[in-house]
């Protein structure tokens, strides 16, 4: 019945939205408990871990005496470093073509693929692997080279 009520629009069931939402609450925690479980475990863990960065950057504010819209200013281009796709200007055929590293997923070998317009719009151009290693913690160790 769960599984029917999930997959009919809420208003062919019959039923109210909370009720149909905890019939598909219900049926999830059946069929994926675990999972859920987990999931929810990560999420918890996150929205700590945010928090914990938010009373950081407070505190640095405080202590600094800093003007916090200053102190975000100042901060703002570190932060959208760290993270982001890291892209690169190449010459092909007589055009300028920006490409983003993209690495395998046991992160040993990387390629240059054509960015895609989201990818533009979020990334940064690193000048080398030291520069985008540190902007986004990565171990000094890294035997990866720069491009």
């Amino acid at each position: 019945m769960a599984l029917a009520v999930m997959e009919m629009p809420a208003e062919l069931t019959g039923i109210s939205i909370v009720q149909r939402d905890a019939l598909i609450e219900r049926a999830l925690e059946a069929q994926h408990g675990e999972a859920l479980k987990a999931v929810q475990e990560l999420e918890r863990g996150i929205e700590l871990a945010e928090r914990a960065v938010q009373l950081g950057r407070e505190e640095i504010i405080k202590e600094s005496e800093a003007d916090p819209h200053q102190f975000n200013e100042l901060a703002e281009p570190f932060e959208k470093a760290a993270g982001a796709n890291w892209l690169k200007k190449f010459q092909e055929n007589g055009e300028e073509v920006v490409r983003v590293s993209r690495w395998n997923a046991t992160r040993t070998e990387g390629t240059w693929a054509k960015a895609t317009p989201e990818e533009l719009e979020n990334g940064v151009y690193f000048a080398n692997f030291e520069e985008y290693r540190l902007a986004n913690g990565l171990p000094a160790d890294d035997n990866r080279s720069a491009a």
